[in-house]
């Protein structure tokens, strides 16, 4: 008499007939499917790579199905350099976590982020998908070392993935970002492209500020627009890093490299390589009475 666990054999079926392309589970919750992919895909010797949107996923659900065969990629709050870096100056807590050149680090061997690495053969891998982002914007050798290994999976299982359709959106004020250091050309670039998005759409925010009327507390209202030509990884990652030199270097106040941190935000590129991340992008303007 079979045993099997009905929830197991229908994760097994899943993953059958996804074959190498892709399928979507509607399910309700609590319904134990990612525990369930995990064990299906190690009773077929499966190398599963599992993204999901927090890290309390990977420790519950995931690690207890991999019954010990998970190996989990932190996020990069857990570099020991880019720790130093925050205590040094804390307005980096605030930026996307970048990672150095890992090679050229003492703790290379030792660090969490690359046990993938020291690791033969891993059946089950585990990060987030703000981990995941943060290694294509990454762009160092040991990242893209990390991203292949990644790759050579059999299966990528996208958890919660209905957490990414409705991303959180930034806002910034109706009016032109704090200059920029000119020598800064991707600060500048996203400083310009704002202002243009701006007087573009002129008229919208006009009609906005007059639908916010004479009320005493003014009006919370928004419009969605389309940001004409949103940035590709390679350009957002270089704009990043800028921003943090900027920051290290105490050019700009914590406020204005915030805003900054916003447009930048605003005007990423939709994610090609994680389809489901990003479809558009759009930016929200708030209109409130001064």
């Amino acid at each position: 008499m079979n045993f099997a666990d009905p929830r197991t054999e229908a994760a097994r079926t899943i993953l059958i007939s996804v074959g190498s392309g892709a399928t979507a589970v509607s399910k309700p919750l609590r319904s134990g499917l990612t525990y369930s992919i995990v064990k299906a895909a190690r009773s077929e010797h499966k190398k599963l790579v599992v993204l999901a949107p927090t890290t309390r996923i990977l420790k519950e659900a995931v690690s207890d199905a991999a019954n010990g065969d998970l190996v989990t990629i932190p996020g990069n709050n857990s570099c020991v350099r880019l720790e130093a870096e925050n205590e040094a100056f804390p307005i980096l807590k605030e930026l996307p976590q970048i990672l150095p050149n890992c090679k050229r680090c003492g703790m290379y061997s030792d660090c969490p982020i690359t046990q993938i690495l020291r690791t033969e053969n891993p059946q089950v891998i585990g990060l987030t998908y703000a981990k995941a982002v943060a290694l294509i914007l990454s762009g160092t050798k040991t990242s893209r070392e990390i991203l292949m290994k990644i790759s050579e999976t059999d299966f990528c299982l996208a958890d919660e993935c209905h957490s990414l359709v409705f991303p959180s959106v930034p806002s910034l004020p109706v009016s032109p970002l704090p200059t920029v250091p000119s020598e800064y050309k991707h600060l500048k670039a996203v400083s310009e492209a704002w202002t243009d998005i701006l007087t573009e759409n002129a008229p919208t925010i006009e009609t906005l500020r007059e639908r916010a009327g004479n009320s005493p507390t003014g009006r919370h209202l928004s419009v969605y627009l389309r940001v004409p030509d949103p940035l590709g990884w390679r350009t957002l990652r270089a704009t990043w890093q800028q921003l943090r030199r900027v920051a290290k270097a105490g050019r700009m106040d914590r406020e204005s490299i915030l805003k900054i941190r916003d447009a930048i935000e605003i005007h990423r590129s939709s994610v090609k390589d994680i389809k489901c991340l990003y479809l558009e992008v759009h930016i929200t303007l708030y209109a409130l009475k001064e």
